[in-house]
């Protein structure tokens, strides 16, 4: 019952990525916070985190559909692991660069988890990856969450391309829908999202 009531009370919902410490701290206006603990799940975390930092209007990331590769959500990926470790965060000046930055990033990371994730991305972010680590996301919060939270939780289509400009977005609603061209975010209210990256 906990868990019913906070997800009713969408719009009070608060998370707060703890990306070092590789904890998300769930908070509401109905009593104590939700640590969610990503120990163990250093690519999950890299992932909500991404969607958590770009679920907004000016910047949202639109869904991985087609067989060709996008370079620059794979660097938000990148970013969000480098985070993670507790690494300055390196941005890409051109596409060019992508692939020296892959191998930079490699000769930093030992663990086979995050090694297999660097060949994955090496032609940048497909809609293989997108979908893994969506899925393996939804299936890490499922061991803590009910379903109706997780449609609280997960990335979904939050934005939808304006009929006058399909490059401008608005938002959505949230009723499982997934408009065409749809943008990716968070459905909690940006402001509900704050990160402490030190």
């Amino acid at each position: 019952m906990r868990y019913e009531n906070l997800a009713q009370d969408r719009d009070n919902l608060s998370l707060t990525f703890n990306t070092k410490d590789r904890l998300v701290v769930l908070g509401s206006t109905q009593g104590e916070d939700i640590n969610i603990d990503f120990n163990d799940a250093p690519l999950q975390l890299a992932f909500f985190a991404m969607m958590a930092r770009h679920s907004q209007l000016a910047n949202p990331i639109k869904l991985v559909r087609s067989k060709d590769a996008n370079k620059t959500y794979a660097h938000l990926f990148l970013q969000e692991l480098e985070r993670i470790e507790g690494l300055p965060v390196t941005h890409m000046a051109t596409e060019a660069d992508y692939g020296y930055r892959i191998e930079q990033f490699r000769n930093q990371f030992l663990r086979s988890t995050q090694d297999r994730t660097l060949d994955s991305l090496k032609q940048g972010m497909d809609a293989q990856f997108w979908d893994d680590r969506k899925n393996q996301l939804k299936q890490y919060l499922s061991k803590q969450f009910p379903e109706s939270m997780l449609d609280c939780l997960l990335p979904g289509p939050v934005f939808k391309p304006k009929k006058q400009n399909r490059n401008q977005f608005e938002p959505t609603a949230f009723d499982g829908r997934n408009p065409q061209g749809a943008a990716w975010g968070l459905w909690l209210k940006q402001t509900n999202i704050h990160f402490n990256d030190q």
